[in-house]
């Protein structure tokens, strides 16, 4: 669930998005709005130049230490939330 809209799926994409609907494999970030109604996540948006040689993984988290590390850092500054962690999804560039 992302902002009241429900997704299947996850894509990493290698400009620093993250997206829903479909892989995004441009390798140049577009001024905002770029996508239209495509809901995304911006936490890497740049020009990565990996020339092939570039590493993208992630990683999901549905029980353990991370799900309780994400409870805990929400509640902290969303105190009133009573917000509790079933999934987290890491990704690194």
């Amino acid at each position: 669930m992302f902002f009241g809209r429900m997704y299947n799926n996850i894509y990493v994409n290698n400009n620093g998005l993250i997206t829903f609907s479909q892989p995004l494999p441009e390798a140049h970030p577009y001024p905002f709005p770029t996508y239209g109604t495509e809901d995304f996540i911006a936490p890497l948006w740049t020009e990565l130049d990996d020339i092939g040689l570039g590493r993208y993984s992630y990683q999901e988290y549905t029980s353990g230490s991370v799900l309780t590390r994400a409870t805990q850092d929400i509640n902290q500054y969303f105190p009133h939330m009573g917000f509790s962690a079933s999934w987290v999804f890491v990704a690194t560039w």
